[in-house]
This record gives C-alpha cells, structure tokens and sequence, in this order.
C-alpha cells in the first residue's frame, strides 16, 4: 500500500513483572533474556514482584541462577541469541549481585 500507515495499540507487561516471572522460571533462556534487558531494567522494582509465591521455591531459583551466570553455555547461547559475542561485565555483576540479596 504505497502512503499509507497503519497503527495498533497493544498491551505489554511491565519489564520489572517480567524480569522477575523469568527469574521464578529459573531456565537458561530466560536469564539471556534478562541480561538483554537488565540495563534498561531497574532491579529494585523487580523486588516486590518477587516475593510473590514460595520463598523457598525462589530461593531455589535464584541460586540456580546465579550458577547459570556463571556458566560457559550463557555466554555462547547468548552469543547465538542476541549475536553479541559478549555480555557487559557490569551488567552480568549487577545482577548477580541482585540475585545474591
């Protein structure tokens, strides 16, 4: 359609509601995800989204991880991901500081 502009409205959750759904999921991919979008993120407003559910179960989740983190295959998922052959240094500590709270 030559000139013509469509629009839409669509309803998106909020990035501190998702970061912390993907950290209750605990799997690789979603921590990627998180890394991708932690600059942008403010990890305190992630908190009380949190705590919500088993704080065991969470507790869980978090170390896991942490040692995700901490992992050779985050980096290269990532890569493939994202294609950025790298994660910033900073925000990579950043969270896992957030995650060792």
């Amino acid at each position: 359609m030559s000139g013509g502009t469509v629009t839409t409205t669509a309803r998106v959750i909020d990035g501190a509601v998702l970061v912390a759904a993907k950290l209750h999921s605990g799997r690789e991919t979603d921590l990627r995800d998180i890394l991708a979008v932690a600059e942008e993120i403010d990890l305190d407003a992630v908190t009380p989204h949190l705590r919500r559910g088993d704080d065991d179960a969470l507790r869980e989740q978090l170390e896991r991880g942490l040692e995700i983190l901490g992992s050779d295959e985050l980096k290269h998922g990532y890569r493939s991901d994202f294609g950025a052959s790298a994660v910033s240094e900073e925000t990579a500590t950043a969270l896992q500081d957030y995650l060792a709270e």
